[in-house]
């Protein structure tokens, strides 16, 4: 009986559907025209990429591997100054990605009308422009309405966001890390990529540069109020190191990571799959118009 009862019901939609199928096929298609729409409103987007790995010195050898060793001598020598070992590759990402740099980044490439304000690149004049309505680039002013407190030229809290969805880090096999960038213009993507990894490497190194100067600063200090020799030996060795961290780190562009493929600029658009996104929005579309049918009809 409940078997009966159950194709009963099963051909009662089907009879309810079939009456109604111009809803259906009305409803499916305005979302299917609506899907294109939507589809050839979004811009295209491209993706360049580059794959790097960490060198000696961020994986713990080269200027690294002295750690090891600058804190035994500086035991030796009664110093209570620690010399801590870090995982250099996942701090650079980290600083890499940190608000402080970016913001420094925006401002020393001038990338900010290309953050806010970018137009539509023209793939067959290979150019792309800026959006009038928004920054003049002749007078480089901001036309862009907004209210209080937030003024025409976007300030960090709105550009960062924007710019960390841009890049992609991407861990892979054997060290390999992927750095992406993504941007309407293939042309800005490939800059922003290409200094992205010149400004971290540099950053980085001067960074430990510095660390090392203080150190060199410190044990020069100490090193004039000792008068016993096996304490000044030790000194001389300590500053012998750091001296060579920062001789080392002058000589490395690629101090912490080193370009295994380098970045090109991307022919082809990465997104959006246009196909996807109207096949996604008519199936939803037809999954609400057979609701709609059901729902109209048990209501009356």
């Amino acid at each position: 009986m409940t078997a009966e009862n159950d194709q009963i019901n099963l051909r009662d939609i089907f009879m309810t559907l079939w009456k109604d199928k111009l809803w259906i096929i009305g409803i499916t298609f305005a979302f299917a025209v609506i899907s294109v729409m939507y589809a050839m409103s979004l811009q295209n987007v491209y993706t360049a990429e580059t794959k790097v790995v960490a060198t000696e010195e961020a994986r713990g050898g080269g200027l690294s591997g002295m750690t090891g060793q600058l804190q035994g001598l500086a035991s030796l020598a009664g110093l209570s100054t620690q010399f801590q070992e870090t995982d250099k590759q996942a701090l650079a990402l980290e600083v890499m990605m940190s608000r402080e740099f970016l913001t420094n980044f925006v401002e020393q490439h001038s990338l900010l009308p290309y953050i806010m304000a970018y137009g539509e690149w023209n793939h067959r004049a290979q150019e792309g422009s800026l959006d009038s309505e928004i920054y003049d680039e002749n007078t480089q002013k901001w036309l862009r309405e907004v209210e209080a407190p937030w003024e025409p030229k976007p300030n960090p809290w709105e550009y960062i966001p924007i710019l960390k969805e841009m890049i992609e880090v991407l861990p892979g096999q054997a060290g390999v890390v992927t750095i992406s960038v993504t941007h309407p213009s293939p042309v800005v993507a490939h800059e922003i990529l290409t200094n992205l990894i010149n400004d971290i490497n540099s950053v980085m190194r001067i960074r430990d540069i510095q660390e090392a100067e203080r150190s060199l600063d410190f044990l020069n200090s100490e090193l004039e109020k000792t008068v016993y020799a096996n304490m000044q030996q030790v000194f001389y060795q300590l500053i012998e190191k750091q001296t060579q961290t920062i001789m080392l780190a002058n000589a490395r562009p690629e101090y912490i990571f080193q370009i295994v493929d380098p970045a090109v600029v991307p022919l082809g658009k990465s997104g959006p799959s246009r196909p996807l996104i109207c096949i996604i929005i008519t199936f939803f579309g037809g999954i609400l118009s057979v609701m709609f049918v059901l729902i109209r009809n048990y209501l009356k």
